[in-house]
């Protein structure tokens, strides 16, 4: 603050060039703030240690009860004896093991059902195609018994059952062209094939002797 106005003929109211300074504008203090510091605080947060969980994941028994499984599979020996081994090295318990056996056991089951399932598509084919067939549908059951009576004359009843058992496992017995073929061979043994027209045999003397292969190829050839 100003504790007092110079005079006119004061130095202090004149400038350095003799210019006299207006002494009526107002005078202003210029107030120094000083920025305001804050202090760090010294309270710290206090956390809770967290405990680790404890492990409830079941263990791996000593030793594998049986497993589950389907009908129609199996899982013993070597077979069993890895499988264990590669449970118990991954840890796994009896309910964690079982559900890999049961995994195992569907791929399995599925692999085997493909084939069959497309068996029975193309044997299913075969049978409606020869129910279709004019010459076979109509007379399905003349054409059995004919190949039955021709099987029979082979005299061999071991024989015809395994060759009827060859028929039922790869089902070529119901193919329309295969029976188709049995029928027509079934026919002329059944039936008999027809005797080639030709002169009459010749007659021989009892106490004829036998004729060589060149008389019977040359009968007018000189003996």
């Amino acid at each position: 603050m100003v504790d007092s106005v110079p005079l006119p003929n004061d130095p202090a109211s004149r400038t350095p060039t003799g210019e006299i300074i207006n002494l009526a504008a107002p005078q202003t203090e210029t107030e120094t703030t000083t920025p305001e510091t804050t202090t760090p605080s010294t309270e710290t947060s206090e956390t809770t240690p967290v405990e680790p969980k404890a492990d409830t994941k079941p263990a791996a028994p000593e030793a594998y009860t049986p497993f589950k499984l389907p009908e129609g599979i199996k899982l013993d020996g070597e077979a069993l004896t890895k499988a264990t081994e590669l449970f118990k090295g991954l840890g796994l318990s009896q309910d964690a093991a079982q559900s890999l056996v049961d995994f195992h056991t569907a791929a399995l089951k599925s692999v085997a059902e493909g084939p069959a399932a497309a068996y029975k598509e193309m044997t299913d084919g075969w049978r409606e195609a020869q129910k279709a067939d004019p010459e076979i549908g109509p007379k399905a059951d003349a054409i059995k018994q004919t190949v039955g009576k021709a099987l029979a004359t082979l005299g061999d009843p071991k024989l015809v059952s395994d060759f009827q058992e060859a028929m039922n496992i790869t089902g070529v017995g119901d193919h329309p062209a295969f029976i188709k073929v049995m029928n027509a061979w079934a026919s002329r043994v059944v039936e008999g094939s027809p005797v080639r027209a030709g002169g009459p045999a010749a007659v021989t003397a009892p106490d004829a002797k036998p004729r060589s292969i060149a008389n019977a190829l040359y009968p007018n050839l000189p003996g």
